[in-house]
């Protein structure tokens, strides 16, 4: 449905796509005060409960990422795999 609106919000520029964006600004917002509002009585809920706020807290942060990449070449070589090699063969003493 959204791509379509939107398809038809873009064929249409003048009216539809101002139509378009006002509405899907509407409901960004309408989704974030209900976030806002449920996490605030939840947090309210559990004022005696540190246990449970710090599962409201982890719940709302995002989530830890790693930004690296799957894989490093250098040279033409997969850097994972001279990695691999060193951790999986004896040392040389």
């Amino acid at each position: 449905m959204h791509k379509s609106v939107h398809r038809k919000a873009l064929s249409d520029i003048s009216t539809s796509w101002n139509v378009y964006h006002s509405a899907k600004n509407h409901v960004v917002h309408l989704i974030r005060k209900a976030k806002r509002d449920y996490y605030c009585s939840a947090i309210e809920r559990n004022l005696e409960n540190p246990k449970n706020i710090w599962k409201i807290i982890k719940n709302v942060s995002p989530a830890k990422t790693s930004n690296l990449p799957s894989q490093l070449i250098v040279d033409g070589q997969n850097i994972s795999d001279v990695i691999k090699f060193f951790q999986t063969s004896k040392p040389c003493l």
